[in-house]
């Protein structure tokens, strides 16, 4: 089966699982396949002339528009929806039995009791902060953290409101890369650590190595 993914974290699943994967966006890291654009901006052209016999989206990660065009060209799409490890359970136990290969499975992580407020900023200029209602915070609440942000999955936020409200501040590598260089202005609302922003976003293979990396790089807290 000839794949085509328009998302990073499906695309190094599928590659490690042993798929044909013919086609990934610029952000999957793989040079070596051909590039189809962005998660946003995908060439839809590119992808047809490519004959994929499978597109894969994320409701998360790409346009709707996108997903409806493929469609109405009448290439067979899947669309995974991933705010939480047991929404990725669901949709790779379905997409296991499309693509007819085993992709992996994670029933056997604890959730430890929330004892920790974090805030997760994903964005500056505006500052923007990662909601409790997705993969990323699904993944700290596994680790006894609870993720405060705005009222959406990802939500424009003043850095202000948080004085006194969170125990911790984990500033992700991406989307936007934090640094020392912005420990001034989050120090001064709370104590920080950095973490790689891919353990916390990308979902499916690296999920188990992730969580571990995350809980020692956490341990402290």
């Amino acid at each position: 089966m000839r794949i085509v993914s328009l998302v990073p974290s499906i695309s190094e699943t599928l590659l490690e699982a042993g798929a044909n994967v013919v086609g990934v966006t610029r952000y999957c890291n793989r040079d070596d396949l051909p590039l189809i654009g962005g998660t946003k901006d995908p060439d839809l052209a590119k992808i047809a002339s490519l004959e994929p016999d499978l597109v894969i989206l994320d409701r998360h990660e790409n346009l709707l528009a996108d997903y409806e065009l493929l469609r109405q060209a009448k290439i067979d799409t899947f669309a995974t929806s991933i705010s939480s490890i047991s929404d990725m359970n669901r949709d790779f136990t379905e997409l296991s039995k499309i693509i007819n290969l085993e992709l992996p499975k994670f029933d056997d992580f604890i959730r430890l009791p929330s004892r920790i407020k974090v805030l997760v900023p994903i964005w500056r200029r505006p500052y923007m902060a990662l909601g409790p209602d997705t993969y990323g915070g699904d993944l700290l609440s596994h680790l006894g953290f609870e993720v405060i942000g705005g009222e959406t999955t990802y939500s424009k936020i003043d850095l202000g409101d948080f004085v006194g409200r969170v125990d911790l501040i984990i500033a992700p590598s991406e989307p936007y890369k934090f640094t020392k260089r912005q420990l001034p202005e989050l120090g001064a609302i709370s104590e920080v650590i950095f973490v790689d922003g891919q353990d916390l976003f990308w979902w499916g293979s690296r999920t188990k190595v992730a969580l571990q990396r995350l809980a020692r790089k956490l341990s402290a807290y």
